[in-house]
């Protein structure tokens, strides 16, 4: 019987730790994702999740609920700290893990005393600022961080209330030093630019940098350049302040970055029917390799298709803007012909426009991998027909989504 590695669980109004009960010791990926508003407000503990799940690489915790330890307050380690001096700061003899952990070992359960979590996932997730800081003596792998929290509008309530000093900043470095993916969503309480700049001065090594609902601009954009020079994915998504300004500090970034992998910025239109674009000449993409782009476009089907066409090894693909008409396919799809890794799809259909089956067939059979279409405005009726097809072309796993614009 094959291990069990990958466990995701939902769980309706109740107290999330009733996950814990699971103790499943060989999971390495676990996804806990609470629905729904439970009176109390439950907490979770760090310390509790490592002992059921000591295999662990990759957390994502999701829901209205908190997320603390029992470790003491986060303490920088001093300039010239010793290797011994830092490892006393980081455990302590009083510490709650420290303590469990050796009694394990000492009961021969075979407990090791450092996590090997290297991604952080929170989603609504309540912790404080120095409660994240504390949990570095818990996770000294970290190396992927995302905190995001997200408008629901049964439930209007503002997560985070963080204040962005410098110090905590430099504590974060202090804490998490081998951070290279840090991405942050605070739509009720965006990120100013100075802090934005602070943190990438703060985190040279990032490779993933990700500030939606953010006031990422010109100077963001620059100091990003100047001082992250390994970026590969960039998630800069319903930015806040003049799109203008932003947008020309994208474009100049495009054509200049050969190594961006993926590209998020919903909420960003580039204009592909005039020479100049928010102040910046056209001219071709440097990030040919991109695999994951999401953004808009002004311009023609023709005019996007072809631009796309110079990016054969896309995976994941969103045009959020404008409505397209995906056919003829001559004109369209049929200029990413070598895009054959695509796996999921997503655009915003033409109202009352239905999806042909020769263009639908044209995907599957040129975009093999092809898991996923989305089509946002389309004609929902006729997702009964494209399962149809679906299943007259042996592909009985793909997933056809639709919803209303």
């Amino acid at each position: 019987m094959p291990l069990l590695e990958r466990l995701s669980v939902q769980i309706q109004g109740q107290d999330p730790n009733i996950t814990l009960r699971l103790s499943a010791r060989t999971v390495v990926n676990l996804l806990v994702s609470s629905r729904g508003y439970v009176p109390g407000k439950p907490r979770m503990y760090m310390e509790d999740i490592l002992q059921a799940y000591p295999k662990l690489i990759n957390l994502t915790l999701e829901g209205l609920f908190a997320l603390s330890s029992h470790q003491p307050p986060f303490i920088p380690p001093l300039p010239r700290a010793t290797p011994a001096a830092v490892a006393t700061t980081l455990f302590t003899e009083s510490s709650p893990l420290t303590t469990s952990m050796a009694t394990a070992n000492a009961e021969g359960e075979g407990v090791v005393c450092l996590s090997s979590v290297q991604t952080l996932n929170l989603r609504q997730v309540h912790i404080s600022q120095d409660g994240l800081l504390a949990l570095s003596a818990l996770l000294p792998k970290l190396t992927g961080l995302l905190i995001e929290e997200y408008i629901v509008p049964s439930v209007l309530i503002r997560i985070y209330r963080w204040s962005w000093s410098i110090e905590f900043i430099q504590n974060l470095r202090s804490a998490f030093s081998h951070l290279w993916s840090l991405r942050f969503a605070f739509p009720l309480d965006s990120i100013d630019e100075d802090t934005i700049t602070e943190i990438l001065k703060s985190f040279p090594d990032l490779t993933t940098v990700g500030f939606r609902n953010a006031y990422f601009g010109e100077r963001a954009m620059e100091t990003l350049q100047e001082h992250c020079k390994s970026v590969e994915c960039l998630d800069v998504s319903f930015a806040k302040g003049d799109r203008c300004e932003l947008k020309g500090a994208l474009l100049r970034f495009l054509q200049t970055w050969p190594q961006l992998r993926e590209l998020e910025a919903d909420g960003v239109i580039f204009d592909l029917d005039e020479p100049v674009d928010a102040g910046v000449t056209k001219a071709l993409w440097a990030c040919t390799k991109l695999e994951k782009l999401v953004c808009g476009f002004r311009g023609t089907e023709s005019m996007i298709f072809q631009h796309l066409s110079q990016f054969p090894m896309l995976s994941h693909l969103t045009i959020t803007t404008p409505a397209l008409k995906i056919s003829p396919i001559k004109s369209t799809l049929a200029w990413m012909v070598k895009s054959t890794r695509m796996e999921h799809f997503r655009f915003a259909s033409r109202r009352n426009v239905p999806l042909n089956k020769a263009t639908f067939r044209w995907m599957l059979q040129h975009w093999p991998n092809l898991k996923k279409l989305h089509v946002a405005g389309g004609v929902i009726d006729q997702r009964a027909k494209v399962k149809q097809w679906c299943r007259e072309a042996q592909r009985l796993g793909f997933v056809i989504e639709y919803d209303l614009m």
